[in-house]
């Protein structure tokens, strides 16, 4: 359990950094699960490993998408 919690906590910023990144290229709303799954299809072809987290992931990538919504990180166009 603490190697989960280490190990989602290291791999954060850049999961981050990818939501970010998808955001910016297709900042068009109406397209949320497409960019899910290119963050889950992104983040398996380069750590398979650490898809049994996935549930927690997704978790807090939605927590992240929300913040980043209500804070005016993301603009909707």
């Amino acid at each position: 359990m603490f190697e989960n919690l280490k190990l989602i906590m290291q791999v954060i910023p850049y999961i981050l950094t990818l939501i970010k990144t998808v955001e910016q290229s297709i900042p068009e709303g109406g397209s949320g699960k497409a960019k899910l799954t290119f963050v889950r299809e992104t983040i398996a072809a380069i750590y398979p490993q650490i898809m049994d987290l996935w549930p927690i992931i997704e978790k807090i990538i939605s927590y992240a998408v929300t913040l980043y919504n209500t804070t005016g990180v993301f603009q909707k166009k």
